[in-house]
């Protein structure tokens, strides 16, 4: 496998050219794991409906503006990623928050991107997806152009979007190495993923039918095949 441009793991075969670039990676000493997101929204999060955790990073003039993939690699190192956008309701709510902020035409990059995954190995054509997992929905979309508004995609194009706030909220393509100074990612609240697992385990669980006061690993004894009748006093 490779890591490609989207941070994504993706095979290749003998009829690709070979990468040209090879990294290695070496722990330290003194590497401690991160600890597991386990707090909602706070800090420079804000929560909004929808289960989701929002930050709004402004670069400033000294820092370096991100392209789209510093830009995902960024979110990830807060526990998120760019943004998956997946309805018209959550359009109007980031259009809302933006403007509290006084942001409302601000430009950063989504996590909209073309997956080949599954795909045959001797075909271009891919389907939308969203870096975070989110399923692509095909009854929504926010193109600035139609041309664009198609759930298949051409893998070898490396088509990436940036939410555009000054045309309210539009998807508007842009080369991947544009660098924009303002900065959106996302995360799942603790809440919506304590439900998601919550929901998860209710519907796979085994609800015995009948009672007992034993636990419910012990085997029942059986009772002797002659009992003796109880002695007399």
């Amino acid at each position: 496998f490779v890591f490609d441009q989207f941070g994504t793991w993706r095979s290749l075969y003998k009829r690709e050219t070979f990468v040209s670039l090879v990294v290695c990676a070496v722990r330290p000493s003194s590497y401690s794991p991160s600890n597991p997101i386990s707090s909602p929204c706070t800090e420079s999060w804000t929560q909004l409906p929808g289960g989701f955790c929002y930050q709004l990073t402004v670069l400033a003039e000294l820092q370096t503006p991100t392209n789209i993939y510093d830009a995902e690699m960024q979110c990830r190192s807060q526990g998120g990623h760019l943004p998956a956008i997946l309805s018209g309701e959550q359009t109007n709510l980031i259009q809302a928050f933006l403007t509290g902020l006084k942001r409302q035409n601000s430009q950063f990059w989504i996590g909209l991107y073309c997956n080949w995954a599954g795909r045959s190995q001797l075909s271009h054509t891919g389907q939308r997806a969203w870096i975070d997992g989110s399923p692509y929905n095909k009854d929504y979309s926010n193109f600035l152009d139609e041309e664009d508004d198609d759930p298949s995609c051409n893998i070898n194009l490396v088509d990436t979007f940036l939410y555009n706030g000054a045309l309210k909220g539009k998807w508007q393509k842009q080369k991947f190495d544009t660098t924009l100074n303002v900065l959106m990612c996302t995360r799942q609240t603790i809440e919506f993923m304590t439900n998601s697992a919550t929901s998860t385990v209710t519907t796979t669980a085994i609800i015995p039918t009948t009672t007992t006061d034993q636990p419910l690993t012990e085997e029942p004894t059986d009772p002797p095949d002659d009992p003796s009748p109880p002695e007399r006093p």
